[in-house]
This record gives structure tokens, C-alpha cells and sequence, in this order.
């Protein structure tokens, strides 16, 4: 506040510390100098009043989406471990177009993530494609949240003789073998509050067994983790 305060001084902007706060609120203090029109005309506190309202609008309406959003979510995963329908609508697809669709989602968070997608051709399974989708989302996010969004991270799609086999590995900070037991445990989580609810992976768990198919992971300290999805292609 105080930098650019004396910069809008220099420029004989009055009010210069009020007007700086609200240039910090407003996050344009990078580019202060393009707002110096604004800031010396003689109904800029009156311009500058209105945009603090709107901005202050803006953020509350953001951070209620946001906790509807987080709500949406944990609501689902009740959803999901509490009843039987954990898979209900099947019908035919590709694996690798719900994979593509969570990587899309999450491109935002992937700025400094090196994707390696290696993906066999394979005909199509039988699956929930709501329900499977939550499997990938849940596997990426934890991936990219181990890795702190910026890495590796390798994705392999593979047909075996019987079944499909997904890898998701990532090479951030490993599992504690004091936790790996606890993985797919509901409600069991090592990030702080509010960073996540516990619930992804027995989501995950329940979702592949309502495949007939099973889920397990490789683990090391400061080496990454690797889950491994295995769903058959007969699951009538």
C-alpha cells in the first residue's frame, strides 16, 4: 500500500493512501499508472466508492458458490457411500473420454504439470459414466494435490486379457506406510481442514467394486504414488 501510495503521490493523485488501498483491493496495482485518468478526475472517490461495492459483492457471491460447490460434493459422497446405488446407469463407452473430460476440468490446476498419457486402444466396457468419472476426478485430484500441481504426472490405459488396467502415477510425496492402511477409509485424511473430506477414495473403492473390478497402490516417500484400476470387460 504504502509503494503505491507514493507512487500516486508522485503523480498528484490526492488521497493517495485511500486510493491505494483501494487499487490493492481491487488488484490493479500492477498497472497503477493506466488508472491515473481515473484517480485525478473529480468524481473519482465517487467511481472508486461504487467498484469497492461491486468488488465487495463479487467476492461474497464467489466465496458462497464456492461453499455451495464444496457442499454439492460432500452431499454426492454421502450419496455414494451410504446407499446401493453406487452404480446404477450402465451403458457402453470409452474409458480414456471420462479421463480426457477430468483432465480438461482440472487444466486450470495443471499450469506446471507435464502430462504422460499413454493409452492402448481397447474395446469399450460396460460402466456408469456419471459414477466413473468420480473415480478419475478423485484419482487426478489427489495426484495433483500430492504432487503440490506441478510434476509429472503419467497416465496409462492398458487391455489385459481379461480386463483394462488405469495407472495414475504421480511423483509427489508419497503415502506414509502409517497411512496405508487408512486409504480408502471413509472420512480418513492427512490434509489439513478444509483441504478435504476423506471421502474420495472409499468412493473410489466402492465405485470400482460395483465393476467387479478392484483398485490398489504402489507408494513410496519423496518418490510419488501409483494407483492401479483394474475393470473387466465382461461385467454382466
Amino acid at each position: 500500500t504504502k509503494q503505491v501510495a507514493f507512487t500516486l503521490e508522485q503523480h498528484g493523485v490526492k488521497e493517495a493512501q485511500r486510493k491505494a488501498r483501494l487499487i490493492l483491493k481491487f488488484r490493479a496495482h500492477d498497472n497503477v499508472l493506466n488508472f491515473l485518468p481515473l484517480l485525478n478526475h473529480p468524481e473519482s472517490s465517487y467511481v472508486l466508492g461504487v467498484a469497492s461495492s461491486i468488488a465487495d459483492m463479487i467476492h461474497s457471491a464467489s466465496n458462497i458458490n464456492s461453499a455451495v460447490e464444496k457442499i454439492s460434493r460432500i452431499v454426492f459422497s454421502l450419496k455414494s457411500l451410504s446407499g446401493d446405488d453406487a452404480v446404477k446407469d450402465i451403458s457402453e463407452g470409452q474409458l480414456y473420454i471420462e479421463i480426457d473430460k477430468v483432465l480438461t476440468s482440472f487444466q486450470s490446476q495443471m499450469q506446471q504439470v507435464h502430462v504422460v498419457r499413454q493409452f492402448d486402444a481397447m474395446p469399450p466396457l460396460r460402466y456408469d459414466h456419471e459414477a466413473m468419472q468420480q473415480v478419475w476426478m478423485h484419482l487426478i485430484m489427489n495426484a495433483l494435490q500430492a504432487m503440490k500441481h506441478k510434476g509429472v504426472l503419467n497416465l496409462q490405459m492398458r487391455a489385459m486379457d481379461d480386463h483394462a488396467e488405469i495407472q495414475i502415477k504421480d511423483d509427489g510425496c508419497g503415502i506414509a506406510d502409517e497411512n496405508k492402511d487408512r486409504v480408502f477409509d471413509a472420512f480418513f485424511t492427512t490434509r489439513t481442514s478444509g483441504e478435504g473430506s476423506g471421502m474420495g477414495l472409499a468412493i473410489v473403492k466402492r465405485v470400482v467394486e460395483g465393476h467387479y473390478g478392484s483398485i490398489d497402490f504402489q507408494s513410496e516417500i519423496g518418490s510419488g504414488t501409483t494407483f492401479t484400476v483394474r475393470l473387466p470387460f465382461d461385467n454382466s
